[in-house]
């Protein structure tokens, strides 16, 4: 077991370190953005109140308050800079 951990450690991506570290509403906003990007990949884009509704529903569905629509620009924000999207 103790192997397994320090395997895990050492040849953890850089990637999914910088998503494991965003607070877990930014978490859950980003998977929403993914799920928004699945149901419109024909390039339809999606606007703040879309992802907003995706977003409370993942929230619900871990049965945690979602943040007011608000407070998601600043969100998606944080994810641009973090560079996750290129």
């Amino acid at each position: 077991q103790h192997m397994s951990a320090a395997l895990a450690a050492t040849f953890k991506s850089r990637a999914v370190a910088l998503l494991e570290s965003l607070p877990q509403h930014q978490q859950l906003l980003l998977c929403a953005m993914v799920l928004r990007g699945r149901k419109s990949s024909g390039g339809g884009g999606c606007t703040l109140a879309d992802l907003h509704a995706s977003y409370k529903r993942l929230c619900s569905s871990q049965k945690l308050p979602a943040l007011p629509v608000g407070e998601i620009l600043p969100l998606c924000n944080n994810i641009a800079a973090c560079g996750i999207f290129g």
